[in-house]
Order: C-alpha cells, then structure tokens, then sequence
C-alpha cells in the first residue's frame, strides 16, 4: 500500500505540474491579449494586432511547455529515453517559434505589399514564399539540434534541384511571372481588367502558378501567369479608376 501511494505520488505530481503550466498559460494570454486589445483601440498603430494574430494560442502552448519540461525531470525515466524526449521537446518549442515568425512575417507582408507596393486584396504569392523560407529554416534547425548534418542535404538537393527545375518549367516560369505581375504594379488585386472582348473582371488574387478574375457573372476565370503576363491587358483602373 505504501509502495502503490509512493508511485502515484511519482506520477500525480508531474501531472499536476504539466496542467497547471496550461492553466497558467491560458491566463497569461488572457491578460496579454487583453491588454494588447485595448492598446489597439487606443492607437491606430497596426502593431498590435498583429501581436494579437500571431501568438493566439501559442503562449498557452509555451506555458504548458514549461510544465511538461519539468515534468520531465519528475518522472523516473531512465537517461537515455530522457534525453531523447528532451530533444523531441525542444523540437517543438523550435517548431511553435517558427510558426510565430511565419505568422508574424505573413502579416507584415500582406501590410507591406497593401500599403507600400499599393496592392489590394490577398496576394497569396508573396505569403506562401514567407511560409516555405521560415519553415524552412525552422526545420533546418531541429535537424541540427538531433545532430543530423544539413550539409549533405543542401548538397543532394542542389543536385536534384537541377532535374526539379527541368521537371517544373511550367509551374516555375508561372511562380516568377506572378512575382514580375505584381512588382510591375500594372495590374493589382482588385483592378477590373479586360483580357479581351469576352473576357473581363476584377483581379481576386495572384496566386503562385495562377490569377484568379471573378466576372461580373460571379465566375472565376483562371488564367497561369506566365501566359497572363503575356496577354494584352486593359486595366479600366489605370490611370484613373474608372470601368469605362
């Protein structure tokens, strides 16, 4: 009886430590994100909301992390099996700190690209370039933190790179045309253009292989960009915005 209260005593208190540690974390970011929403209704800085965007729910996610890592220490698991889990968590405290840049980055893009640039809408191209980059590197990482050399990796796909290019000329030459349409700035999301006598509509987005025009119809025409990029083009928006 003595020996049976001794293990769930060993066992309890780890749970304990990894439940309280979400608790914990579900009132911080409470307290955070409240906070930062009545900053943003005071200012008309952007900032904040797009704190507020990226870490919902990942400060819960942080503070039960903290709670599991300590546990881990609790619980009697032999040193090796430790050592390993250690490695897997700090695995996926890399991975949720990637996942908060990508979110971080993907925002300030879309405000960049609306404001600076002057493009409106969603411009998914530039997002999804954020994404792969940040992952990316995110993976990278936990790679070498298991000690695997990303040396060799960067090496073989430098070399298979060549036979992917080959294989993907169509999607790669719509993917760079799509960065040419929206950095010329001739066309943007939201332009009602003409593409020609039958062909007319608002620009709803240029996606990384394709633009996609909603009719007045309410259709979706799909045009690859490489052959978008190629067309003669009337932008009833430019100089002035006016569907003549």
């Amino acid at each position: 009886m003595i020996f049976l209260s001794e293990n769930l005593k060993e066992l309890f208190l780890p749970l304990i430590i990894i439940v309280s540690g979400f608790i914990l974390g579900w009132f911080v970011e409470q307290l955070i994100l409240l906070r930062l929403k009545k900053l943003a209704e005071k200012t008309e800085s952007i900032i904040d909301d797009i704190l507020i965007h990226s870490l919902k729910h990942l400060i819960i996610f942080w503070c039960g992390a903290i709670g599991i890592y300590i546990a881990l220490h609790q619980f009697p698991i032999p040193p090796d099996i430790k050592s390993i889990l250690v490695k897997i968590f700090w695995s996926i405290i890399i991975f949720s700190f990637t996942l908060f840049l990508s979110r971080l980055l993907v925002e300030i893009t879309k405000i960049y690209t609306s404001k600076v640039s002057g493009l409106s809408g969603s411009v998914s191209v530039f997002t999804n370039i954020i994404k792969i980059v940040v992952f990316s590197i995110g993976i990278m990482i936990i790679l070498q933190h298991f000690g695997i050399s990303i040396t060799p990796i960067i090496t073989a796909l430098g070399v298979g790179g060549l036979a992917v290019v080959l294989a993907l000329q169509d999607t790669l030459s719509n993917f760079f045309a799509g960065i040419q349409i929206l950095i010329s700035k001739q066309v943007r999301p939201g332009d009602f253009i003409r593409l020609d006598a039958t062909n007319e509509g608002i620009i709803r987005d240029i996606t990384w292989r394709n633009t996609l025009i909603e009719t007045q119809q309410g259709n979706i025409i799909v045009v690859p960009n490489s052959k978008f990029a190629q067309s003669i083009i009337v932008n009833t928006y430019l100089p002035d915005r006016k569907v003549i």
